[in-house]
């Protein structure tokens, strides 16, 4: 195809199926050194361990010194589509002067070939955007956009829905594109799922973005949604300066040319329940106290709103959005206070909602004049939504210390408190006692401050539950043997922990953990080929054991 873009693929049917094609890329270690003689052999058979190789062919290529990367295409099959290729596994083998470098494995189906009218693989039901870091979380935690802040965004993830019509077992593969204003393209993701044919729905999750944001400026995007070659749909979407919950509009394939699409708009703002924005809250594991607290806070606002509405006499009531979290680590603090940004931006009592979150290094400066300028800027950054302070309690050393800047931190923060901008709400979080004894520390700082709320530890119930519900969301299975294992480390630990015990946070590393002990177990023991699938995503016990070794190695250094 035109300048090198193929349309890669792993799943073919066999009525349109004449030639399947392999490239290998070789990284050419005699690069600017010397030219070289290649003797490559490739291979494709059905998969398994006996299975007649059905293609053998021998490949001699000079590699000159000026090739940093080396491509050897070829393919095998017959010139008529569906003569040649029968339902089932296959695998592409590459060897180089003997030595096998590489393979890959693709699927041939009899299922049937799509048109524009009939699609007897899958039925689309939704396609949605979120935004995330670049590991893919459950749907839980999915919130749903009709337009992306730029500042904030790191992966725009799709989530695909589809009816399973097939009535077989088969692997889906969904190609997922991003385009420019411009039409250029800016990303591609491609996702390989198996599908059962009990399996009546199809759920599929792929994104392209970078770990830290920036990647995504402002403008119009589009992104297209491909299955075996065939346009499914488009979804046009907006970068600007605002995280804007809602659907958006499922193009199908009836736009002739991209160019088109310049002419749609996004959706403007969808008006959200709030019922839905406190969901999330309510499938929070534990925290009844903190939880109903919220609740309450949300009757309290509609109340004055409805006073307000009938234009009954004034309350003279107002609203504190500055809050204290008093809780050990991995309690749900800032989990909980990301969703409080979305329920007071609900309220109308913040025009973004966003957190920012900032430490003692953030906002304190080693010399004279450096501090105010820093609590300023992460005032600003902050506002319209929330300002989170991790840790604040060290902020406060000691009030002989006149070296120590962070008393000049706390009294920024209590102006903005007393007569800010407004449109801002400050958490500060921390350990329960030195959190009480900071604002103890400044005489204005406890009156400024609307509400406590404390974060108990997670019991071990709700641990267990915590770790299950992280396995599930990182796509894992626990064994019985590694699920009898988390629960009696996890006892023994719970009853010995300190108050620097990580609660969810020391779960989720063990189960992350977990994960890497998995894959060092299977590359290291077992061969490629002979893995079943299924292997790949169950955790065992030595998986489970090695990982707690790990974890409460590092807890006891403090780490």
């Amino acid at each position: 195809m035109v300048n090198g873009m193929k349309r890669y693929r792993k799943v073919f049917d066999q009525s349109e199926t004449a030639y399947v094609y392999v490239e290998v890329a070789l990284h050419n270690l005699k690069f600017t050194k010397e030219d070289w003689d290649a003797k490559v052999q490739l291979q494709v058979s059905k998969w398994g361990k006996n299975s007649e190789i059905l293609g053998d062919i021998p490949i001699e290529q000079t590699v000159t010194k000026d090739e940093p990367v080396v491509y050897i295409r070829h393919g095998w099959g017959t010139d008529t589509k569906g003569n040649y290729w029968e339902e089932g596994k296959y695998i592409w083998r590459a060897f180089v002067n003997g030595k096998k470098v590489g393979s890959a494995t693709f699927y041939v189906y009899d299922i049937g070939e799509i048109s524009k009218d009939d699609n007897p693989w899958l039925e689309v039901m939704s396609v949605k955007l979120y935004e995330g870091s670049e590991v893919n979380f459950g749907v839980d935690n999915r919130d749903y956009l009709a337009e992306f802040n730029g500042e904030q965004t790191r992966y725009v993830w799709a989530e695909f829905r589809a009816k399973n019509t097939s009535g077989r077992d088969w692997h889906c593969e969904i190609a997922f594109t991003f385009y420019t204003d411009t039409f250029e393209i800016k990303g591609r993701a491609t996702e390989l799922q198996r599908i059962s044919k009990t399996q009546k729905t199809l759920h599929i999750s792929s994104g392209w973005g970078s770990s830290s944001p920036g990647t995504w400026t402002p403008g119009m995007y589009f992104m297209t949604v491909t299955f075996m070659d065939t346009l499914l749909g488009i979804v046009p979407f907006k970068v600007g300066d605002e995280k804007i919950q809602g659907d958006l509009p499922f193009l199908e394939p009836e736009i002739e040319t991209l160019m088109e699409l310049a002419t749609v708009e996004t959706p403007k703002k969808e008006e959200v329940p709030l019922e839905n924005i406190l969901e999330p809250l309510d499938k929070l594991i534990g925290l009844k106290e903190v939880k109903e607290r919220i609740k309450d806070f949300t009757y309290y606002v509609e109340y004055l709103s409805y006073v307000k509405a009938r234009g009954l006499r004034p309350t003279n009531l107002g609203v504190n959005l500055h809050s204290v979290f008093l809780g050990n680590p991995g309690t749900g603090k800032t989990t909980v206070a990301k969703l409080l940004g979305a329920i007071y931006k609900k309220l109308g009592l913040l025009s973004k909602g966003h957190v920012h979150t900032v430490g003692r290094i953030e906002l304190v400066g080693e010399y004279i004049g450096q501090t105010a300028p820093k609590v300023k800027e992460a005032i600003k950054k902050a506002r319209g939504g929330i300002l989170f302070v991790d840790e604040a309690y060290s902020l406060f050393r000691s009030q002989a210390d006149s070296k120590d800047f962070g008393r000049e931190v706390i009294e920024v923060l209590v102006k903005e408190m007393s007569d800010g901008e407004k449109d801002l709400s400050i958490i500060m979080a921390g350990y329960p006692d030195e959190m009480r004894r900071f604002v103890k520390s400044n005489p204005g700082l406890l009156s400024r401050v609307g509400r406590f709320f404390t974060f108990p530890d997670y019991d071990l119930g709700e641990l267990i539950d915590i770790a299950k519900l992280i396995t599930r969301r990182r796509s894992m299975m626990l064994g019985f043997e590694a699920r009898e294992l988390l629960k009696k480390e996890l006892e023994e630990i719970f009853f010995k922990r300190s108050r620097n015990f990580g609660n969810a946070r020391f779960v989720e590393k063990v189960i992350e953990e977990s994960i890497v002990q998995l894959g060092v177990r299977l590359m290291k023991t077992r061969e490629k080929s002979s893995i079943r699938e299924v292997e790949l995503y169950d955790i065992k016990e030595e998986d489970m054991e090695k990982a707690f070794a790990i974890q409460y190695r590092q807890q006891q250094k403090g780490l």
